[in-house]
């Protein structure tokens, strides 16, 4: 089995930060507005090295990072700029010989049953093959339950159900910028689900969803047969359908 894991992190020296407001706001204003919104997993995802992805939050939740075949990038120019870092993952799942890179969640993040809402950063390097979408993040127990989020070969975010015993797919208007940092933010209130792109409303409607399982298949990346190429940042997911406003607290904390 043919594994890739590749650190960019160079050294990288930190001046006072009331000198370099304007270059290195963002990297301590945008997790603080995260934190202030009581996320139930933070993963900033600017870990150097290993297979453990921390949690910001202070609850002991760490992702796991998997590389199985796919290609894992550590200490990515992150999103925010100055100190931030992020990851790449790329690998084909079904569309080719199964190669993986993800980060999965544990059991204990499972907001699943009620209200949530998934935030982070995506550069998408490329669209995906033919016929195929794109991952971003799922928790699915194919063909019984859950959900999908990915990009499709315009580019278009999407979230869908109709892998996971329901029927429903609900598209964004509005495309992923290729090659650059694109804030995304998807969040479920009772049966609707409203996409945000940089806090701007991009699509939203109603969805038939079956509640997932604590032990279904996750990931942010590539996993469950599906592709992914691109980097990520930022990963934070909330027991509750953040408001238009709290989103774009975020974009602006984020200096977007």
């Amino acid at each position: 089995m043919r594994w890739t894991v590749i650190v960019l992190l160079g050294a990288c020296g930190r001046l006072d930060f009331a000198t370099t407001q304007s270059l290195d706001a963002a990297p301590e204003t945008y997790p603080l507005a995260v934190l202030a919104d009581h996320p139930v997993v933070y993963l900033r995802l600017d870990d150097t090295g290993g297979m453990v992805a921390s949690d910001a939050t202070g609850l002991g939740r760490d992702g796991r990072y998997s590389v199985q075949g796919g290609t894992l990038v550590y200490g990515l120019a992150g999103a925010l700029g100055g100190t931030d870092h992020a990851v790449s993952m790329t690998g084909d799942g079904n569309s080719g010989p199964n190669l993986v890179a993800r980060v999965a969640l544990p059991t204990s993040v499972y907001p699943w049953a009620g209200d949530f809402t998934i935030e982070f950063f995506v550069r998408p390097d490329a669209p995906p093959p033919i016929g195929w979408k794109n991952a971003l993040f799922l928790w699915e127990d194919f063909r019984l339950s859950g959900f999908r989020t990915g990009w499709t070969i315009n580019y278009l975010p999407e979230l869908w159900t109709d892998e996971a015993g329901g029927t429903a797919t609900i598209t964004s208007t509005t495309p992923l910028v290729a090659g650059a940092w694109n804030h995304i933010a998807y969040t479920k209130h009772g049966n609707n689900v409203s996409i945000y792109l940089g806090g701007t409303l991009v699509a939203e409607g109603a969805i038939d969803y079956n509640v997932p399982p604590p032990d279904a298949d996750n990931c942010l990346g590539s996993c469950h047969g599906m592709p992914s190429s691109g980097a990520f940042d930022e990963l934070a997911i909330y027991g509750s359908a953040l408001t238009a406003q709290q989103i774009q607290v975020h974009v602006a904390a984020a200096g977007i």
